[in-house]
């Protein structure tokens, strides 16, 4: 993706989330991966490990277990799939714009 990664970067913060369930495991898991790419692509480490810290808030949203909490607390049983889509075009919505917001601050602040 070259210089395109910095606007994806909080998409794979949100999807260590979603797999985890958990802003710090998804940290754990792609960090590394966040500062070798930064490093290949000559970027602030710390500027991709943020967006990646950032984009795993999005990604609590729409993670399993965050669902099945909602599911349990509202004694909503079986409409955990509702409760998946109202949620995900906010995630989606959330994702999009933080990696914008991302990307362009970067280029216009930090290149």
């Amino acid at each position: 993706t070259g210089g395109a990664f910095v606007f994806i970067s909080p998409v794979i913060g949100a999807l260590g989330t979603f797999v985890t369930g958990s802003d710090t495991n998804s940290n754990v898991l792609f960090g590394k991966l966040q500062t070798m790419a930064a490093e290949k692509l000559h970027i602030d480490p710390n500027w991709l490990a943020a967006a990646n810290t950032a984009g795993a808030t999005g990604g609590k949203m729409i993670s399993p277990q965050s669902i099945a909490i909602a599911v349990s607390a509202t004694r909503m049983e079986g409409q955990g799939s509702t409760i998946m889509t109202g949620t995900m075009k906010y995630c989606a919505a959330y994702i999009f714009i933080l990696g914008l917001k991302v990307g362009l601050f970067y280029y216009w602040f930090m290149a």
